[in-house]
């Protein structure tokens, strides 16, 4: 009877002090990295103004601000997948498991694509002029900087859910390293930029998108090709 009852228990005192353990580690972890991303950050700063003008500056930083505010559009699904998998993981469901990851990425898909659709038809018509109050701007250039970064928020709407699963897995340190990562590649990508390009937002918006989608979907594989407690999507 007792052998039946330790059999069906996920969590041993034994186990809870290694995962405090875990925790632990992921905590101090995540302290260095993000000592780490905010140091390239701002590394990354001077570089990025010498490549763009002030005002292109501006308006950069005022179109990752706006950018920032669609992540709210996965009306909580990335949190609701947090807490859902937790409990599966807690309850060795890995066949459940895989269903919440299967189906969350699924609708976050459906949502990011209709959010997509839905700027395609109302780009043309977007007073950009106004909406970064500029006189004269490059609007060949704005206008390729606005879509492409849109199109790589898009995309990468899709793979950052990633981040939710690390937490999921108390691999919380995952979700700061990915911003570490995210930035180093981003900061290559624009001293290339310098000394191949003159400045200009398009460039470095399909730098900045290709940095956060290619950080997010190394991380992605390398977490699932490590079949993490038999979740893996194959």
């Amino acid at each position: 009877m007792e052998k039946k009852i330790k059999s069906v228990t996920p969590f041993s005192r034994l186990e809870g002090k290694e995962r405090s353990k875990i925790v632990r580690h992921h905590i101090s972890l995540t302290a260095i990295y993000k000592i780490l991303a905010v140091g390239l950050s701002f590394f990354a700063i001077p570089f990025t103004i010498n490549y763009l003008d002030i005002e292109q500056y501006g308006i950069w930083m005022t179109l990752l601000s706006v950018i920032s505010w669609f992540t709210f559009f996965d009306i909580g699904l990335g949190h609701g997948l947090r807490n859902k998998l937790t409990e599966a993981i807690a309850i060795e469901d890995m066949q459940l498991a895989k269903t919440y990851i299967s189906t969350a990425y699924f609708a976050i898909a459906l949502i990011s694509t209709l959010l997509f659709i839905i700027f395609v038809i109302v780009f043309p018509f977007l007073p950009l002029e106004g909406i970064f109050n500029i006189k004269s701007p490059n609007n060949a250039d704005l206008s390729n900087a606005v879509f492409s970064i849109f199109f790589f928020f898009s995309i990468n709407f899709i793979f950052s859910l990633c981040q939710q699963i690390f937490y999921s897995y108390q691999k919380a340190s995952l979700v700061t390293f990915q911003q570490v990562l995210s930035s180093l590649i981003s900061l290559i990508g624009v001293l290339i930029l310098i000394h191949y390009t003159t400045g200009g937002l398009f460039y470095l918006s399909i730098t900045y998108g290709g940095a956060m989608l290619l950080s997010n979907l190394i991380l992605t594989y390398f977490f699932f090709s490590k079949k993490i407690n038999g979740v893996r999507l194959d």
